[in-house]
């Protein structure tokens, strides 16, 4: 079979994508559904003189939900941790590289906390909340103007935009004119550099492409979401400046679901603009599985259109995307949202609260029988205090009569209070005290409590245990494929206040991922309290001399125990045993403070200059035995590297033979 071109490929694409939830009008409308109940907007039944009050029970939920995700996802603690495969030292070295490096792309950006709060607040409100994951690279420009250089100044300066050019920046140097007897020098250099990033973003629900019925993020047979950009941005991405001019923008009449979602904010989404750089277009980025070079194997293959036009394509070994869902479906990758859970009792309770209300409204204003001896325009006035006359010298009272009106509030209370059991019932509500009379409130115990309270964090722990061993266990896992296949240098990053080199060219081994998500609110406390039995368990053990336990067990139990109280920095507390500097360090320390307290003695007490000679002596000794353990660390390390650089050399050159033995067969 020959191999697809782009015509034919854009037809395989729009007859996949018309089998997606993109096209489904229901799913749109489902999404719409939920953000005005969110929202709490008008569900449309309203009529006019009546009462509009809404109930609020998707908004409570979510908002209950709330704080113990974002105790989990984004707290001090790991969510996933690389596990090594084999008990070596490479390979738990390769483990914490992964671990640390992977959570500081993920969790430690400036834009980090935003994404993934938005990311878990989809999956509340939607059936589904999906990020994009990935590499980018965009070109940039940045001018800068040096005023009133002088010819050392202008040197310097010189030299450093040639160490920029250097880094593979474009300089651009051009000297602006000043008199010609002034001595000083006025410059402008442009910079151009193409900077490359990774990323994670969230999709909103209207934007995202995939497959009907689709089980996961990688059996789609399309998945890909839409995004607004100017052509400025597409030129900044590295396509043709002549190409992208052409390309068909969006006007201000075009619309779509996302508009008419988030029309109450006010302000036009989209429009034109006088400069065509400023113009704006849709950029639709798809991953499609297709035989595009007819070998009879379906590949994933991305593709960037515009409208109809076929930007670029190449294949994907992955789909870029992980997709949280709060209540999951068996065999499906989108089910339900927390939101579903109580949309119907937003509304049972909204009709009970508004026929309430009006029978309020009834009881207050009652309608009045009347005969003819009355002023009709008396009684059609409604005025707090007002006269109403009546004729005759009889007893006004027998001219006019209430008609009586039931109360039903305390009826429609009772209904309500066992639409909120349901609720709380179905959701996981923390409801202590519901259907509990007042008498019997001061009766209950804490064991009861507790109970209720542990039944409410199962329900959350679910969903947050479903998050963590699907979307954000694929994040991990992306993130991951997409540094080792893209990232071809060291980089250095901060962890715990002190730099780690990382070198994804050494992890030539697949790893598991390990989730350390548990409870949702009120795990910290649980976790403090079994650390802190363990510690006391171990430390009697240690006692003992018991061979069970020694000091980096018990610095794991401490490292828990302050990740716990949301301090991520351990080292501010205490010292790892793994670091021998650390430990050398801190006997040095308390040598010096011994030293010290001798010397305070010997001023008092000069029997204690034997003592402090001796102390003196130690601090020596141990300084250079620190010296000496640093000394042999680095050269262990240097040895270390060196062995494992010929051995990663070796490999790579034994896999490049084999590849190239498989081209030429």
């Amino acid at each position: 079979m020959a191999k697809m071109n782009n015509d034919e490929l854009l037809a395989y694409r729009n007859a996949a994508e018309a089998n997606s939830i993109h096209a489904s009008d229901e799913m749109n409308a489902a999404n719409r559904h939920a953000y005005d109940y969110y929202c709490g907007n008008e569900l449309g039944n309203e009529v006019d003189g009546e009462s509009q009050v809404i109930s609020t029970d998707v908004f409570d939920l979510v908002e209950a939900d709330m704080p113990s995700l974002v105790r989990v996802f984004l707290g001090a603690n790991d969510i996933m941790k690389f596990s090594p495969v084999m008990d070596t030292e490479q390979e738990r070295q390769a483990a914490e590289e992964k671990t640390k490096y992977i959570n500081q792309l993920i969790r430690n950006q400036p834009t980090s906390y935003k994404t993934i709060f938005d990311w878990l607040k989809g999956a509340e409100i939607y059936k589904y909340s999906a990020v994009n994951y990935g590499f980018e690279e965009e070109d940039t420009v940045k001018v800068t103007e040096y005023e009133g250089l002088t010819e050392d100044e202008l040197a310097e300066v010189t030299i450093e935009l040639q160490l920029l050019e250097q880094d593979g920046a474009e300089v651009t140097i051009d000297e602006v004119k000043r008199p010609q007897k002034d001595k000083f020098k006025d410059i402008k250099a442009t910079i151009k550099k193409t900077v490359g990033r990774y990323f994670n973003r969230y999709i909103d629900p209207e934007d995202f492409v995939i497959s009907s019925g689709a089980t996961s993020e990688d059996d789609a047979a399309i998945i890909g979401h839409d995004q607004v950009l100017t052509k400025s941005d597409l030129v900044a991405m590295g396509y043709s400046k002549d190409v992208v001019k052409d390309l068909p923008s969006i006007s201000a009449s075009d619309s779509s679901n996302k508009e008419n979602r988030l029309s109450e904010q006010g302000g036009a989404t989209e429009g034109n603009s006088l400069d065509w750089t400023g113009e704006l277009v849709r950029l639709e980025t798809r991953y499609v599985k297709v035989d595009q070079d007819g070998d009879g194997i379906a590949e994933r293959v991305c593709m960037l259109t515009v409208s109809e036009t076929l930007l670029d394509s190449y294949p994907y070994e992955i789909a870029p995307y992980a997709v949280l869902c709060s209540n999951m479906m068996p065999g499906q990758l989108i089910g339900k949202s927390r939101s579903d859970a109580v949309m119907e009792t937003q509304e049972i309770k909204t009709t009970l609260l508004r026929q309430t209300m009006m029978n309020m409204y009834q009881v207050n204003s009652a309608r009045m029988a009347v005969n003819n001896n009355v002023n009709m325009d008396d009684m059609l006035t409604q005025r707090i205090g007002g006269v109403v006359r009546v004729k005759g010298e009889s007893n006004p009272l027998e001219h006019m009569a209430p008609l009586p009106t039931p109360f039903i509030g305390d009826k429609s209370l009772m209904v309500l209070q066992y639409v909120d059991s349901a609720r709380a019932q179905r959701t996981g509500s923390l409801m202590a005290n519901q259907a509990l009379d007042s008498d019997r409130l001061g009766q209950e115990t804490a064991t009861r409590f507790e109970g209720v309270k542990d039944a409410s964090m199962a329900k959350i722990e679910l969903v947050a245990r479903g998050h963590a061993e699907t979307g954000f266990r694929r994040l991990y896992q992306g993130m991951l494929w997409t540094v080792v296949h893209y990232q071809k240098e060291k980089t250095e990053i901060m962890v715990l206040g002190k730099p780690l080199t990382i070198d994804p060219r050494r992890w030539l081994s697949d790893q598991p991922i390990v989730c350390n998500v548990g409870l949702g609110a009120g795990d910290d406390d649980q976790i403090m309290q079994n650390m802190s039995s363990l510690l006391a368990a171990s430390q009697q053990l240690q006692a003992t001399g018991s061979p069970l336990t020694d000091m980096s067990k018990q610095y794991n139990i401490l490292s828990r125990i302050v990740k716990a109280m949301n301090q991520s920095d351990v080292g501010e507390f205490f010292n790892n045993p793994q670091q021998p500097q650390e430990l050398l360090q801190a006997q040095v320390e308390q040598l010096q403070l011994k030293n010290q307290q001798l010397e305070q003695q010997v001023q008092t007490n000069p029997l204690a200059e034997a003592e402090e000679v001796k102390a003196q002596a130690g601090l020596i000794e141990a300084q250079a035995t620190q010296n000496l353990n640093i000394a042999k660390l680095e050269e262990n390390q240097r040895q270390f590297n060196e062995e494992l650089a010929a051995k990663t050399n070796k490999t790579i050159a034994e896999l490049e033979a084999k590849y190239t033995e498989l081209e030429l067969k």
